[in-house]
């Protein structure tokens, strides 16, 4: 229960400086665009990557027993997001450090 109502803490929090930190009129150029579309690339296939190997492994682990605990989808299922957004903004905020010379 606790760790339901830190995830649910997080996700408000996430929400809110989202609303806070919106773009304003004119406050975005092409540069964004193009670093937001790359970031959302990059990080789709982290996250397909994670849940595939995650999976996997869940499923070698349990193989012989023929099921799996269900913590271990409860646990995929919130770190799917949480994967999802780090490697969303880790992307973004390389692209932002780097820029985009190259890479277009």
């Amino acid at each position: 229960m606790a760790a339901a109502v830190v995830l649910l803490l997080g996700f408000i929090a996430f929400w809110v400086m989202l609303h806070l930190t919106r773009p304003r009129q004119g406050g975005q150029d092409e540069r964004d665009a193009i670093i937001q579309g790359k970031s959302s690339g990059f990080a789709l296939i982290a996250v397909m990557a994670y849940v595939f190997v995650t999976s996997i492994l869940v499923y070698i682990r349990y193989e012989a027993q023929r099921t799996a605990p269900v913590g271990w989808l409860w646990f995929l299922a919130y770190t799917t997001f949480l994967c999802g957004w780090i490697s969303a903004s880790a992307a973004s905020l390389w692209y932002y450090a780097s820029g985009l010379a190259g890479r277009e």
